[in-house]
C-alpha cells in the first residue's frame, strides 16, 4: 500500500529466498538482489501479488521479471499504467444484487432490493451486511431502508478515503457493527467492541482466532494456573477460580454475535479471524479519541496475553506456531501506519525481546528477522535509548547470530553494548548479558582473543556485584572455560570446568539442566586433553 512496504517486502522476499545479505547491503540493492534473484532463477511456476496498491508509481522499477513468473497488483484505482493488463473485479451485476440480498432475507420486494442495491452501488461487501442486519433485526427491506435514513441522520459517518463507494457504503458498514454489538445484553457489550477494536488495529490479514476467543488450559499438576490464564479484577485483585472460564464464554458468545451478523469473517479452517479491510477502514475513520485508545487497549491486551513459555516445553509445534503468528502481528503493525502507536505501549513493546528470544530457542531465526522493521519503529517511537529498543536490539542481534550472519550480528551487539553501557551503567544486569553475547558472537566468529577478554572482564564484575554463586555468575564461568578450550588454552578451561560443575552441584543441584551440561562440557575437555579414562 506505499512504496515503503513494497520495498521492504522485496527486501524481507528476498532474505525468504536465501539471496547473500552478508555484507549489509543497502534498500536499493537489496531490492536490486531480489530481483535478479527472480530474474535469473530457474523458469517455473511463481507469482508475485502486490496488494492493495495505492499508487502504481511506487511499482516503477520493481516489478519482478522471469521466466514462467507472473506478477498481479491488485487496487481500487482506476487509473492504471498501460504497461499493466487490467482484469475488471466490479460489483454485483444489478439483478445479481436483487438476488443476493433476497436469497439472505428472504424478501419478495423486489424493488427494495433494487432501491438497496443502487444506494450501495451493488457492492457486495455492503449488501452482505446489510441484508444481514434486516434479516436479524427482522425488518423488511423497506424498513431497513428507513432505519438507514434514520441512522444517517442521527450522526455523522465519515466516508471513506477516495470516493469510489457510495456515500451509504460507509453508513450500513458501521451500523452492522453497532447493532451486532447492541443487540447483546449491555454488560456483555464490551467484550465484542474491544475484539472488534483489536481487529480493527492488528494484522490486516487477521488474528488466530485462539487468541481472540482463546479455550481456557487446564490447571497444571501443581495447583498453579498456566500464566496465560490468570485474571486480574479491574482493581488488580484476583479473580476466583472460574473467571477464566466466564471469559472464554463471554469472548465466544461475542465472537459468534459478530460472526452471525457478517461484521467478521473467518478463514476457511476457522484459525484465523479477521476484518474486512473496507470495514476496519470504515471503523478507524469514525473513531473519537477515547475510541481509538481503546483499541489500541484491547490489541495490546490481546498481544500481551501470548506467553510462548506458558506451553509445555515438549510442546514445540504449539510454541512454534505462537511465535510465528506474534512474529506476523507485530511484522504487521509496524507496516500499518495508523497501528504504529502500539509501539509506545509497554506491554507490546515488552512482545519484541519475548519473541526474539523464543524464535531463536525453537529454530526460527530467519524468522524473527523479519522483526527488524518493528525495532526500528520502537527505536523511532520511542528513542534508541529506552530500554524496551536496548532489549529488542539485543534479540535482533541475537537473530542475526542463530542464522549464522555474524557479520551483521556482531555490529548489532556491539552497539547495544555500548548503549546499556552509557544508559543503564557497567554493573547492569543487562549489560552483563550484552558483554557476554558479544563474547560468544566473536568466539563463534573466530574471533578468540576479544571473546577471552570479554568473558574474563564480565566475569569479574559479575563475581563482585552479583557474588561467586549467582547462577549469571557460573554461566559466565562457564563461557570463559568454553573460550580457552576453543584457543587450546586446556590447562586453564579444565580447572574452571571444574570448579564450575562444583559451584553448580552445590547451588542448583546434582538433577540442574546447568549441571548436567556442566559435567558434559568438562568432560569434553578431559577427551580434548587426553585423558580419556576420566
Amino acid at each position: 500500500s506505499s512504496a515503503a512496504s513494497v520495498r521492504s517486502d522485496l527486501v524481507e522476499l528476498a532474505r525468504q529466498l536465501g539471496v547473500d545479505m552478508g555484507d549489509n547491503p543497502t534498500q536499493d540493492q537489496a531490492v536490486r538482489r531480489c530481483l535478479d534473484y527472480l530474474q535469473s532463477a530457474e523458469a517455473g511456476d511463481r507469482l508475485v501479488v502486490f496488494d492493495n496498491v495505492e499508487d502504481f508509481d511506487d511499482l516503477t522499477g520493481v516489478v519482478p521479471r522471469g521466466v514462467g513468473l507472473r506478477v498481479v497488483a491488485t487496487s481500487r484505482r482506476r487509473d492504471v499504467s498501460s504497461t499493466w493488463k487490467e482484469v475488471k473485479v466490479d460489483v454485483f451485476p444489478r439483478p445479481d444484487s436483487i438476488a443476493f440480498v433476497q436469497s439472505i432475507t428472504g424478501s419478495q420486494d423486489s424493488g427494495a432490493a433494487s432501491a438497496l442495491a443502487e444506494r450501495l452501488g451493488d457492492l457486495p461487501l455492503a449488501l452482505a451486511q446489510a441484508a444481514e442486519t434486516a434479516r436479524i433485526e427482522r425488518w423488511a427491506l423497506a424498513e431497513y431502508l428507513d432505519q438507514l435514513d434514520a441512522y444517517a441522520s442521527d450522526r455523522v459517518i465519515r466516508r471513506i478515503p477516495g470516493g469510489s463507494y457510495a456515500g451509504d457504503v460507509s453508513t450500513v458498514l458501521w451500523m452492522a457493527v453497532e447493532l451486532a454489538i447492541d443487540r447483546l445484553d449491555e454488560e456483555e457489550r464490551v467484550v465484542p467492541r474491544r475484539q472488534v477494536g483489536a481487529l480493527a488495529v492488528l494484522a490486516e490479514s487477521g488474528v488466530p482466532s485462539r487468541w481472540i476467543a482463546p479455550q481456557v488450559r487446564k490447571v497444571q499438576a501443581d495447583g498453579n494456573a498456566e500464566k496465560a490464564n490468570e485474571n486480574t479484577g479491574a482493581d488488580g485483585s484476583s479473580e476466583d477460580a472460574d473467571a477464566p472460564n466466564a471469559a472464554a464464554e463471554n469472548a465466544r458468545r461475542a465472537l459468534t454475535a459478530l460472526l452471525n451478523a457478517s461484521v467478521v469473517q473467518q478463514s476457511a479452517d476457522g484459525g484465523v479471524t479477521m476484518l474486512h479491510r473496507l470495514q476496519a477502514q470504515v471503523i478507524r475513520e469514525n473513531w473519537n479519541p477515547e475510541e481509538w485508545t481503546e483499541a489500541f487497549d484491547a490489541a495490546a491486551d490481546l498481544l500481551d496475553r501470548v506467553d510462548i513459555g506458558s506451553l509445555r516445553r515438549e510442546d514445540v509445534d504449539g510454541r512454534r506456531r505462537e511465535a510465528r503468528d506474534l512474529i506476523d502481528q507485530l511484522r504487521a503493525i509496524a507496516a500499518q501506519g495508523y497501528s504504529r502507536p502500539l509501539f509506545e505501549c509497554e506491554r507490546v513493546v515488552a512482545g519484541l525481546p519475548h519473541v526474539l528470544f523464543h524464535a531463536r530457542d525453537l529454530g526460527l531465526p530467519n524468522e524473527a528477522l523479519a522483526l527488524r522493521g518493528a525495532v526500528g519503529v520502537v527505536e523511532e517511537v520511542l528513542g534508541a535509548d529506552h530500554p524496551g529498543a536496548l532489549a529488542s536490539c539485543h534479540g535482533l542481534a541475537g537473530a542475526y547470530e542463530s542464522a549464522g550472519r555474524l557479520g551483521e550480528a556482531i555490529p548489532l551487539f556491539e552497539g547495544v553494548l555500548a548503549d546499556s553501557v552509557r544508559v543503564l551503567g557497567e554493573d547492569h544486569p543487562h549489560t552483563f548479558t550484552s558483554r557476554n553475547n558479544l563474547a560468544y558472537a566473536y568466539r563463534a566468529a573466530g574471533r578468540l582473543g576479544e571473546a577471552i577478554t570479554l568473558y574474563e572482564q564480565v566475569l569479574a564484575d559479575q563475581v563482585q556485584v552479583l557474588g561467586p554463586d549467582h547462577p549469571d555468575t557460573l554461566t559466565s564461568r562457564n563461557n570463559l572455560a568454553g573460550a580457552y578450550q576453543a584457543s587450546g588454552r586446556l590447562g586453564e578451561a579444565i580447572p574452571l570446568y571444574e570448579k564450575v560443575l562444583a559451584d553448580r552441584r552445590r547451588v542448583l543441584g546434582e538433577d540442574h539442566p546447568h549441571t548436567l551440561t556442566s559435567r558434559n562440557n568438562l568432560a569434553g575437555a578431559y577427551e580434548s586433553a587426553g585423558r580419556l579414562g576420566e
